[in-house]
């Protein structure tokens, strides 16, 4: 969707502060940036149509998140992952695709931006997030994000670039995110057993010997992931994946 679709770029109106555009149950709505804390942006459709072409480099689709259980949008494969780390983080709880076009005075630059994902948080926290890897991020952008992150924080939103996702990471949340679902929640008492098992680091083969009942190795393996997806097993993501994986305690980092 184009930036014309908003007040902004119609008949030439005058902007003379940083304001938010953004679409909520179907009623396109400009605000001054100071008024945007009110908006649940995580509840927002986005702004921008993810249109697909011949020869088109990016490949965009749409992702089910265990967070809003439902489908949220991406544009690339690398916006993909993205949306993959947000969705296995606890204290997530929504999360939305271009969320909203930012609109900066006429003469200032940048002049607007359209950030990539809106997250709420457990604690009721938003977060304005942009994805680009590391390479890609020219003088440009980061003039761009350097704007939006001053702007976020001065009104009471986090702000985070996301360019550190590799490929191993990807390949992992890939396979980790079949037990996403409530389908392999363990109930109560076994997740109990599953995490009190766990009172050191040791690999993924020898937590599922400890831990399983008999004949029921399949499901304790299902209940391994869906715990190690939502960070109640840790283990380090950015290597490759295997029975010989080295999950730690609770305690340790999830990244």
């Amino acid at each position: 969707m184009s930036t014309t679709t908003f007040l902004t770029r119609h008949g030439g109106r005058h902007v003379t502060s940083p304001e938010a555009a953004f679409i909520l149950n179907g009623r396109k709505t400009q605000v001054d940036f100071r008024e945007a804390a009110r908006v649940g942006f995580e509840a927002c459709s986005p702004v921008r149509l993810f249109s697909s072409w011949r020869g088109k480099r990016n490949y965009s689709g749409s992702y089910w998140s265990s967070k809003n259980q439902g489908h949220v949008g991406f544009e690339s494969l690398y916006e993909r992952t993205a949306l993959m780390v947000l969705d296995r983080e606890p204290s997530v709880i929504a999360i939305s695709s271009q969320p909203m076009w930012i609109f900066w005075p006429g003469n200032s630059a940048p002049k607007s931006h359209a950030p990539d994902f809106f997250v709420r948080h457990d604690n009721g926290d938003g977060e304005v997030i942009d994805v680009r890897p590391h390479e890609r991020v020219d003088e440009t952008a980061a003039t761009t994000f350097e704007a939006t992150r001053l702007l976020c924080e001065e009104q009471g939103f986090r702000y985070r670039v996301m360019s550190d996702l590799d490929r191993t990471l990807d390949q992992n949340l890939r396979f980790l995110s079949r037990y996403r679902t409530q389908a392999w929640q363990p109930a109560l008492g076994d997740l109990a057993r599953v995490e009190e098992t766990l009172d050191r680091s040791m690999p993924i083969r020898h937590l599922l010997a400890l831990a399983t009942a008999k004949d029921q190795e399949s499901t304790t393996l299902g209940w391994i992931y869906w715990l190690i997806w939502a960070g109640h097993l840790q283990l380090n993501l950015r290597t490759p994946l295997g029975l010989d994986s080295i999950l730690q305690p609770s305690t340790a980092t999830t990244r």
